[in-house]
């Protein structure tokens, strides 16, 4: 029903009258450089028709191909359209050809095929309009029947994951009934890599799933968000999750945020997102590509453990003036894509904001709810009804690039970003209760790339970034204050060029080097009066340089066995240690579509985020970064195995993987008296991921399920392992997206094992004379407890729309999220609170439960318009 809702659309306002479907036509006949002025006498006398034209109109055209039992809207493609000449139907079967505008609109019924360099069918293709948001996608065979509505102006753009796009001005597809289109592989490093769509339209992978590449405008939106979000797309490939349901806090195979290289066009990204991390930054706009890596990462990306997120900008050329906009109860965005020189340079900007009037408005509540710890502030508020409650927020976003084609093989990219976060929250004055957090990033890169004629690759980037979090807590009633301050700030910058040979025709070998330097500063500031009256406070800053060697080896049968080797070996100066980290995966295909996989890597850390061991902290934390150094922050190690399997077809796909992870050296901070707070464990993670997807024409469904277990080894904290964090046995994800014409559908579930955190045994007060009591809570082991399940049901729904001229074009955007409303606990942890009366029958100090609950049903709305 949806399909015939927007044909039907599409019929009556976008596509003007003309001679597209005159009734009863057939003809046949055999063309073979026929001139266009015998074929128009020849198609007057045998089907009745009387044309008038102008004769320089049809001169020096000739029309070849067979039609056989041809309709009308077959020959006025082929013979009329293809030459720019509309057939307008004047009545009394009069028919005037005129020239053709090349902004009209026609529906045109386009049949192809598309092909590799072997004439193999690639199957689910994308097929796309760049001046529009409507895109469609071939069969199982490569092939695409549809009606479309295209004028002879545009151009469509042909890709498929490993292959290079190929673009095709409409008026050149309509000279044959139905051409084949060949694609031929890529870039150099894709020739020992056999590709296949690996989640659904927009998102593929290399033949052992090492590397996840995800198109943001063609892959399935997020269910529950009508906000396009980078990081949250990411959670929809198996073994990657959003921490705490927010959007930048990635949890990659059990790792940590910080575990995590996030590139913006070269430029390391430390910032989780906007708004305590619940929004993605980077607008998808100006994202052309995301390149993911669940582990084994390439030898050119370093400096994390676990998972590599490599965003680009888009290279291709804008040919005129592009601006648009959109607005949703999240956020307001605006665009602007402006060529410099035509066919050669052109400017991108995008400028994303929080919009203050709709805080109070219900998107905005539920995420309030969700991260300020939830019952936390309503208990502040409910405590104090009569004061007065001060809350403000506010983001933004500036980010560009300009781009210079010098030659079909030389170019230079300029690419730079601004993003600030301010929130603050005060109860009463004087204050109860205050909590601010500001959040500034900035990145600028410089990118220089050179094909040479002999398949020869060269790409030098400079990049520099600065990132500082600054946020702080302070609590006051009657004789209990707590009181907590962070700040840190980061700043690094790179140089990094590498260089790619092909070597006989499967492989290529890709060196480079990098160098980086880093300055670094943190201070934190702690007091309670309640535990043992105790204040501490600590201010670190340093500097660091490092540099790396590496090389890459990529070799593969098409029909069997593909390999990836590499190396890079890494100089950090502090230490005076260089650390050597290997990389292998590979893969071997069998009969009948299975594939048998392996990987096995090393890595090390030198920029660390210390999390916090403290389980009574209730507050919202500034997220403290620090460099490593050769005395209490060890240098981290980590270690990656992997082995799976995957069977796949045209329409179905079953991907299954076990790995295992170790980390030596992770870094802890833990507040206690008399005690350092910077404590130095271990980690290691035991897991599996498997995905089933299937497809059915424009259906696409997939089930993700991950199984878990991560576990943390601090010694001078907890004897033994302890579960860690973010320990979560099983994660289980049913989603469906369905698209039809201008229509797009989403809709997911997600079940999760409860999350842990640590109960307590009992208060313990030890009075002291004419002194503040020793209060404090007598916690259970470390992450002991866990939470109740959690599921939720999202839903998304999208409609894309488009002028007739197709100079504006917009979307409209509807969310819901947690559907039936869900009550899911994301945290407990506990407050102790002072009763102001008591007796020797009633404690004087009692634990205040405090619930982390998870977004409520949340419903979004968007608008989106764009002009060229």
């Amino acid at each position: 029903m949806p399909r015939v809702i927007g044909l039907l659309f599409l019929l009556c306002t976008l596509i003007p009258l003309s001679a597209q479907d005159l009734p009863g036509v057939i003809y046949t006949a055999d063309f073979k450089d026929t001139p266009l002025t015998e074929v128009v006498l020849q198609m007057e006398q045998r089907l009745g028709f009387q044309f008038s034209y102008r004769e320089e109109l049809l001169r020096n055209k000739a029309i070849t191909g067979l039609f056989s039992a041809a309709s009308w809207q077959q020959l006025n493609q082929q013979i009329f359209l293809a030459n720019g000449i509309e057939a307008k139907a004047l009545g009394n079967d009069y028919v005037a050809l005129v020239e053709a505008d090349p902004k009209e609109v026609f529906l045109l019924y386009l049949c192809l095929r598309l092909t590799g360099p072997e004439g193999e069918g690639l199957a689910f293709a994308t097929v796309s309009n760049p001046g529009t948001n409507l895109g469609f996608s071939t069969d199982e065979n490569g092939s695409l029947k549809e009606q479309i509505p295209l004028s002879l102006g545009d151009s469509l753009r042909f890709q498929y994951f490993g292959y290079g796009d190929r673009k095709y001005a409409v008026q050149d597809l309509l000279a044959e009934p139905c051409p084949t289109i060949q694609l031929s592989l890529s870039a150099i490093q894709l020739r020992a890599v056999t590709v296949s769509e690996y989640l659904a339209s927009g998102i593929s992978a290399t033949a052992g799933g090492r590397r996840v590449d995800i198109d943001p405008d063609l892959a399935p939106k997020p269910p529950g968000f009508a906000d396009s979000e980078v990081y949250r797309s990411l959670a929809l490939l198996p073994g990657i999750r959003n921490i705490g349901e927010s959007a930048g806090d990635l949890s990659i195979r059990g790792g940590s945020r910080d575990h995590n290289l996030i590139l913006w066009d070269g430029i390391p990204v430390y910032s989780s997102g906007h708004y305590f991390g619940m929004i993605s930054n980077f607008s998808p706009v100006l994202v052309d590509e995301i390149n993911v890596w669940r582990g084994q990462a390439d030898a050119s990306f370093g400096g994390r453990l676990a998972g590599v997120v490599n965003m680009t900008t888009d290279r291709e050329i804008s040919p005129t003036v592009s601006v648009g906009g959109s607005v949703s109860m999240l956020q307001s965005e605006g665009w602007l894509k402006v060529p410099v020189v035509k066919g050669k340079s052109d400017i991108h900007l995008s400028y994303r904001s929080s919009f203050p009037g709709l805080l109070s408005g219900p998107t905005y509540q539920s995420y309030r709810d969700q991260v300020f710890q939830g019952e936390i502030f309503e208990d502040l508020e409910d405590r104090a009804p009569r004061q007065e409650v001060i809350e403000s927020f506010d983001f933004q976003e500036v980010n560009g690039r300009w781009h210079y084609q010098l030659n079909e093989r030389q170019s230079v990219t300029l690419s730079g970003f601004r993003q600030t976060d301010d929130f603050s929250y005060q109860i009463g004055d004087p204050a109860l209760f205050t909590e601010t957090l500001t959040s500034k990033s900035t990145g600028l890169s410089l990118q220089l790339s050179n094909r040479f004629k002999n398949g020869h690759q060269l790409e030098v980037q400079a990049a520099r970034t600065s990132f500082s979090n600054i946020g702080g807590s302070f609590f006051s009633e009657r004789i209990v204050q707590r009181y907590n301050f962070r700040q840190s700030s980061l700043d690094e910058s790179s140089l990094k060029l590498s260089y790619g040979i092909p070597v006989a025709k499967r492989g290529e070998l890709t060196s480079g080097i990098q160098l980086q330097q880093y300055d670094n500063s943190l201070s934190y500031v702690f007091e309670n009066s309640l535990r043992d009256s105790l204040a501490f406070g600590q201010g670190l800053s340093a500097a660091a340089g490092a540099a790396a060697l590496f090389s890459s080896y990529q070799w593969g049968d098409a029909d069997g066995l593909q390999l990836e080797a590499g190396i890079r070996m890494q100089y950090y100066h502090p230490t005076r240690r260089v650390y050597p980290e290997p990389r292998l995966s590979g893969s071997y295909k069998l009969d009948k579509g299975w594939l048998l996989k392996a990987g096995y890597g090393v890595s090390h850390q030198f920029v660390l985020e210390v999390q916090s061991l403290n389980p009574d902290q209730a507050s919202n934390e500034a997220r403290l970064w620090a460099l490593a150094n050769q005395e209490a922050l060890q240098v981290p190690e980590g270690q990656e195995l992997s082995f799976g399997f995957s069977k796949s077809s045209s329409s179905f796909l079953i991907d299954f993987e076990v790995y295992h992870k170790r980390i030596n050296g992770l870094l802890a901070l833990r507040v206690k008296p008399n005690e350092s707070p910077i404590l130095t464990g271990n980690s290691r993670v035991t897991g599996l991921d498997l995905l089933v997807k299937k497809r059915i024409d424009n259906w696409q469904g997939w089930v993700v399920y991950s199984l878990s277990k991560g576990e943390l080894l601090f010694s001078d904290f907890m004897e033994g392992y302890f579960p860690a964090d973010n320990d979560q046995r099983h994660q289980l994800q049913l989603m469906q997206s369905y698209k039809s014409g201008p229509w797009s559908f989403s809709m997911g579930w997600k079940f999760n094992t409860g999350g842990r955190y640590t109960g307590f045994e009992e208060v313990v007060v030890q009075p002291r004379p004419n002194l503040t009591p020793r209060v404090r809570l007598r916690p259970n082991k470390y992450n002991s407890d866990i939470l109740p399940a959690y599921h939720r049901l999202d839903l998304s729904a999208f409609y894309d729309w488009a002028s007739t001229d197709k100079k504006w074009t917009g979307q409209v955007g509807l969310s819901l999220l947690n559907v039936y409303g869900q009550n899911n606990l994301l945290d407990r942890r506990y407050l102790l609170r002072e009763q102001e009366e008591f007796d020797v029958t009633t404690p004087q100090f009692i634990p205040e439960e405090l619930n982390w609950r998870g977004l409520g049903f949340t419903p979004n709305v968007s608008f989106k318009i764009g002009w060229r």
